[in-house]
């Protein structure tokens, strides 16, 4: 028998004609294992009731191979997350990107636009607790995105989030009509965003896109962009520039030790 730690859903039978089939069986089964990367890592499903359904990502792995300009992508519980979807069509109803600093390897950074506390940089540490089948976020999604990593797309970016941290959250008619992009302003020597602007969180992971010279600078507003075109279903409206690539979804499962 085979039991997915953390999940009490399912355990997975095996079983073999002769003596002789089960232990071979078994030999095959722990061959495998040993030489699987999973074996590095100890998972735990916390409830998910089928996690044998998706491509997964250890909590470990996920701070390993995490890099700045990745995504983030959840599906919440609350009455609000579920308005969001409804409101926007998506599948999820909230995306953040991440930020990896070498001087914390151990440690992913999220950067976010919230109802509660607009724009804002969050630790991975400080949001885990909020994952799990009854807690706040049911489902977080990590896609990986290959680009060139430049320093001057990371100056670039780290322009923006100093003009765009602290600035309020904003979701309305008015933003999802709009169907040019806002010119930069240049008001009190702000070079990205104008001083008064807000940010729904999918427009702000549009706009770093921009930033990082990933998404095609074109005259769609970033506000036109929802949670839902950043996952593999809706992602014909992210047009990607040449060379960039973002990897399949990917369900995180928590540590069950950080």
């Amino acid at each position: 028998m085979i039991k997915i730690t953390g999940n009490d859903y399912r355990n997975f039978i095996f079983k073999a004609n002769t003596k002789e089939d089960c232990l071979a069986w078994l030999e095959e089964l722990e061959r495998h294992i040993d030489s699987s990367e999973g074996v590095k890592f100890n998972k735990s499903a916390l409830g998910i009731k089928k996690p044998w359904r998706f491509d997964t990502i250890s909590e470990k792995q996920l701070i390993t191979e995490a890099d700045t300009g990745d995504i983030l992508l959840f599906k919440g519980n609350s009455v609000n997350s579920k308005f969001i979807r409804k409101f926007t069509s998506s599948t999820f109803d909230h995306v953040a990107m991440i930020l990896k600093f070498e001087a914390d390897p151990n440690e992913i950074y999220i950067v976010e636009s919230t109802g509660n506390r607009g724009v804002a940089l969050n630790k991975w540490s400080y949001l885990r607790p909020y994952i799990g089948e009854k807690e706040f976020y049911n489902k977080v999604i990590f896609r990986h995105l290959e680009f060139d990593r430049s320093n001057q797309l990371v100056d670039n970016l780290e322009q923006f989030l100093k003009e765009a941290i602290g600035q309020k959250y904003g979701l309305g008619g008015g933003k999802l009509w709009r169907r040019k992009t806002v010119n930069l302003s240049e008001k009190n020597n702000r070079l990205m965003i104008d001083e008064e602007r807000t940010f729904f969180c999918s427009e702000l992971v549009a706009k770093a896109f921009k930033v990082l010279g990933i998404l095609e600078n074109d005259s769609t507003s970033c506000s036109k962009f929802m949670p839902g075109h950043f996952a593999s279903k809706g992602e014909g409206m992210l047009q990607l520039t040449e060379g960039t690539s973002i990897q399949e979804e990917l369900h995180i499962i928590i540590d069950a030790q950080p």
